[in-house]
């Protein structure tokens, strides 16, 4: 028995220039959709699909981003609250850099996004422990020792303003005078001996008792409260000549309490969880 025919298969008839024109403009005038902000465009001069952001076009951004710079803790917690979303707002506490960094589109566990909404917090120091920072260490002649301590008498809390006003006046004093030797006394002062000369009259003899130590309160960071910070006071006789400076014990570890204060308090006032660390990079556009 003969066998059937097989069907005759129809091929689509090729375009012609025509067709090519209605299909470009077709897409010209009707860009497909594939995000929310983006559409494709086919532009007849190239024949290429571009991609057209329309975002900005629309009432209001598609998502939240950008990066915000607040000045306190406050601010930073209040502004992290106002945006934060359980599932995905960390907060980064970089104690290298005295720095907290708050991304409210941070990725999940199981929900990747785009991590390119924050909020920032770089712990500035103040003035005054900038001042005794920078000096930490150095020597001073009397005098200028004298005026470092009458500028900085506020942050002084023991021994008492008082008696180390009384003291910088003595450095005043004395700056033309032959210093000998120092006693340590029972009570871990130090009592400096000098000579002094003293124009149509006979020389005199005389003694300044210094401290071991003085302790200052000062605030490490701008909005931050005050923290006691003990300092070495150190001195040093040559030619007779006296040299005078400090050493503060410890600043590091006050600056590490207060950030760590401050990391407990944002986390207080925001209840999200706080990494030790830096953020990961932010994918957004």
């Amino acid at each position: 028995m003969p066998s059937e025919p097989t069907p005759a298969t129809t091929a689509s008839p090729p375009k012609g220039d025509a067709d090519v024109l209605r299909d470009l403009a077709y897409l010209a005038q009707h860009p497909a959709k594939i995000e929310e902000g983006y559409r494709t465009l086919v532009v007849p001069d190239a024949h290429v699909v571009e991609y057209i952001d329309t975002e900005f076009v629309g009432p209001q951004p598609t998502r939240k981003r950008g990066t915000v710079t607040l000045h306190d803790a406050g601010s930073f917690s209040a502004y992290v609250n106002r945006h934060k979303v359980a599932a995905t707002t960390t907060i980064y506490a970089d104690a290298l850099n005295y720095r907290f960094v708050g991304v409210v589109n941070d990725a999940s566990a199981a929900d990747p996004q785009w991590a390119d909404h924050r909020a920032i917090l770089n712990l500035l120091a103040t003035e005054e422990w900038t001042r005794w920072s920078a000096k930490d260490g150095a020597w001073f002649e009397q005098e200028p020792f004298a005026e470092f301590i009458e500028e900085g008498i506020d942050q002084i809390h023991k021994p008492t303003a008082a008696e180390m006003l009384e003291l910088a006046t003595t450095f005043h004093a004395t700056t033309s005078a032959t210093f000998r030797q120092a006693t340590v006394l029972a009570s871990g002062e130090r009592k400096l001996h000098y000579d002094e000369s003293i124009e149509a009259r006979t020389g005199r003899t005389g003694e300044l008792s210094v401290p071991t130590t003085f302790e200052l309160a000062l605030i490490p960071f701008e909005g931050s409260p005050a923290y006691k910070v003990l300092a070495r006071l150190r001195y040093r006789v040559s030619g007779g000549k006296l040299t005078m400076g400090y050493k503060l014990i410890g600043p590091r570890d006050v600056q590490r309490d207060a950030f760590g204060d401050t990391c407990a308090e944002i986390e207080a006032g925001t209840g999200v969880p706080t990494f030790a660390g830096t953020p990961p990079e932010g994918v957004g556009r």
